[in-house]
């Protein structure tokens, strides 16, 4: 399953990069799903068991994973692409540095951040819930 779409990446100066109709970050989206996989065994989770509709507080079917999923794939594949871009040797290696630290800071925080009930959605009992029924999840 792709965890990450093309709608997940909002970063202007990537999606600059485009040829064809093909966005240039696409080719990291793959990166971003094994990340996801190998975050998910050291989480206990097997990847096959990961949420890929994704229920949130409203109970509505999203067909996607946990929202917090999406954004650390997005970072990290923005990650990647811009310390690619940086290593280029162009004249524009600072900005791209910067981004790829950017995106490096921000994927890191996501990551440390997902449990393995944000894998699975499984929240099952009321512990789990707070005092207006709303998921909670517990690290």
């Amino acid at each position: 399953m792709a965890y990450i779409q093309i709608g997940d990446i909002t970063d202007k100066l990537c999606l600059a990069f485009e040829s064809g109709g093909t966005y240039e970050i696409e080719s990291y989206f793959s990166m971003a799903d094994t990340e996801i996989n190998v975050l998910a065994e050291e989480l206990g989770v097997d990847p096959d068991d990961i949420d890929t509709d994704y229920k949130g507080e409203l109970d509505s079917s999203t067909g996607r994973v946990h929202p917090r999923l999406i954004d650390y794939g997005a970072c990290y594949c923005l990650m990647w692409f811009f310390f690619d871009r940086a290593m280029l040797g162009n004249d524009e290696y600072d900005k791209y540095y910067r981004k790829y630290e950017s995106y490096r800071e921000k994927a890191s925080k996501f990551r440390t951040s997902i449990t393995a009930k944000m894998l699975t959605d499984n929240v099952s009992d009321t512990s789990d819930l707070s005092i207006n029924s709303q998921v909670i999840y517990h690290g």
